[in-house]
């Protein structure tokens, strides 16, 4: 039960990384557009379209974009476990 939601979230850090280092040529406007895609195929909750993206100048400029949001898992008996996940990626621009 706890591998669909882990396996989601391992697709959503890697479309991030994917977004991350193509930084310089993209928009953050077409970066966000193309995630919150993602996060919809994959059927996420909706705070996992928040996402942050965020350029800092410096040695090296980088780029990083990140979300946050939680996921509830049902146990047996009908117990709900709620995960948090927090995906991110880092790249220089």
């Amino acid at each position: 039960r706890f591998i669909p939601p882990w396996m989601s979230y391992e697709q959503f850090r890697d479309e991030m990384k994917t977004e991350a280092r193509f930084g310089t040529a993209l928009p953050d406007s077409l970066i966000r557009i193309r995630l919150v895609a993602i996060a919809d195929t994959l059927g996420l909750p909706p705070d996992a379209k928040k996402i942050v993206i965020k350029r800092r100048k410096g040695r090296p400029p980088t780029i990083t974009i990140s979300a946050d949001y939680t996921m509830h898992v049902a146990l047996p008996f009908g117990r709900l476990v709620p995960i948090r996940f927090k995906p991110s990626a880092e790249e220089p621009l």
